[in-house]
């Protein structure tokens, strides 16, 4: 009779047919409603691992009357939206030349399973003006 163990040593993830998912929103948006500037789904025997989400936004330029900007992260499982990173301010100072972002917000890691979705929406409740955004996030996608 032969003894052995089932076991099987599995490759660490970033071994497992690795590939670099990098998410990247950097513009200077008018006044919106709720915007996705970028989503990802996961493939069928994927698996997602991010490994940071980042927020940053500064008003570029004055508004006529300022309304609530705010960005947001999230991952979607075709029923539940678990928000991952949130950020919210009001406010009509803006930055003159290359000044400090007012706003910079980062994720801690989560993992994304396959048929789920990882997005970032902005949106700005001012009248005119406009807001710089600087939205990202860097993961891995590899084999389940």
């Amino acid at each position: 009779m032969r003894v052995s163990s089932y076991a099987v040593a599995r490759p660490n993830y970033y071994d497992r047919n690795a590939t670099a998912t990098n998410l990247s929103y950097n513009d200077t948006a008018a006044p919106h409603g709720a915007t996705t500037r970028f989503i990802v789904t996961v493939a069928a025997g994927k698996k997602l691992y991010m490994e940071v989400l980042a927020i940053a936004y500064f008003r570029a330029t004055a508004a006529s009357a300022a309304g609530q900007q705010q960005a947001y992260s999230a991952s979607y499982d075709g029923v539940t939206e678990s928000v991952l990173l949130y950020d919210s301010t009001y406010n009509n100072t803006t930055l003159a030349g290359a000044g400090p972002l007012q706003r910079v917000v980062v994720s801690s890691a989560c993992t994304v399973y396959a048929g789920q979705s990882i997005y970032t929406v902005s949106s700005d409740g001012s009248t005119a003006g406009t807001i710089a955004f600087r939205l990202a996030g860097k993961g891995t996608t590899f084999d389940a």
